[in-house]
């Protein structure tokens, strides 16, 4: 176990997925229990308490964030020659997470306002949907570290998002499927790119992998040469995606408070 725990994915061609494996159901259950109870003892915070936990878990997440590509950077080019572009750079929909915690703890005005909304709208939804259906399980074992940092990351966009609606530190907006849209329009600049030039997938553009529908709507437009109208569809859909999540979380932080 301690020699697979470093080891990149190349070194498990045989892998069969341990998703929703013992280990992975026993995270789950943990990871939601905490989450549970964070929520109500976190209740009434003061703001200042809430914009330091936020700040210090910025430095956190990025800081990790760095050591992982900078360790799949290293593995990618000893093991395979190059490092692999296409999946290791920091532009996924989730990598926001990088980006819009540092705007929402350091941030004010419009940037923070823009952060916040992302953070409690699809990064909430990613990170609850990332500790089920966990990416670093397809390439790894549970018990390695891409696996485990799959998990962890995605617990910590769910835990963000919980906590800042459980705290009243940000009240859910209808504008906020609306402002959500700004940092990812922002990444989307960089990513869309680089899907095409290396036939990549980050923030679900190029072909849609793992979203319900949108694989079925990329072949069916490339197949036409309209690759880049999926493109366009596809990110316009964090809109009305965002806008459910909001009346989610009104239905949400009305059940906490009054518990």
């Amino acid at each position: 176990m301690c020699i697979n725990f470093w080891r990149y994915k190349d070194a498990f061609p045989d892998l069969q997925s341990e998703m929703f494996s013992l280990p992975h159901i026993g995270a789950i259950i943990l990871a939601i229990a905490i989450i549970l109870v964070c929520a109500f003892v976190m209740r009434g915070m003061p703001r200042e308490r809430v914009r330091r936990m936020l700040q210090i878990l910025s430095v956190v997440v990025l800081a990790l964030e760095i050591f992982i590509f900078l360790w799949a950077y290293i593995h990618g080019k000893r093991h395979m020659g190059a490092p692999d572009y296409a999946t290791i750079l920091p532009i996924y929909t989730c990598s926001l997470i990088n980006y819009t915690l540092i705007g929402a703890a350091w941030g004010h005005g419009f940037v923070e306002r823009c952060c916040l909304a992302y953070l409690t709208t699809i990064g909430l939804i990613a990170g609850a949907s990332g500790i089920f259906l966990v990416n670093g399980l397809r390439s790894y074992p549970f018990w390695t570290l891409g696996a485990l940092y799959s998990f962890f990351y995605h617990f910590m966009m769910f835990f963000v998002g919980i906590m800042l609606l459980a705290t009243g530190y940000h009240k859910p907006k209808w504008s906020d499927a609306l402002y959500t849209f700004v940092p990812i329009v922002c990444l989307a600049i960089i990513a869309i790119p680089v899907d095409y030039h290396w036939k990549a997938d980050y923030m679900l553009l190029y072909e849609g992998k793992g979203a319900p529908v949108l694989p079925i709507l990329s072949r069916t437009l490339s197949s036409h040469d309209l690759r880049a109208l999926f493109t366009f569809l596809a990110l316009l859909i964090y809109i009305p995606v965002a806008a459910i999540i909001v009346a989610f979380d009104k239905v949400l932080t009305r059940w906490i408070c009054t518990k």
